[in-house]
């Protein structure tokens, strides 16, 4: 039950109107990155697992989800809490069933 206000704040950041692709592709994103730098120990196959997530998400690189980060601080700052915000929460909703495992 724990998971239950996470769960509700991913619905209504999800369910804004600002939200769109981007956003959602860049907070699935980072909300894995967050799990790959909490969960995996060596650095390399760390970078290695992050640099697969940004693949699978569309960006080239670490540059590219980088200029995304910053058109999103610099168009809407609030956006961009919220983004963190999800991710998070959907990183600690991805920790805890990896933790249940």
């Amino acid at each position: 039950m724990r998971w239950l206000p996470w769960l509700c704040c991913v619905v209504l950041c999800a369910c804004t109107t600002d939200w769109g692709d981007a956003e959602e592709r860049f907070t699935r994103a980072y909300a894995e990155i967050l799990v790959v730098r909490q969960t995996v120990a060596d650095s390399a196959q760390a970078a290695a697992q992050v640099e697969q997530i940004l693949h699978r998400y569309g960006y080239p690189d670490e540059p590219a989800f980088r200029r995304q980060f910053l058109e999103f601080a610099r168009r809407d700052p609030a956006l961009l809490r919220r983004i963190f915000d999800s991710a998070s929460a959907r990183a600690e909703l991805l920790l805890d069933s990896l933790r249940r495992q």
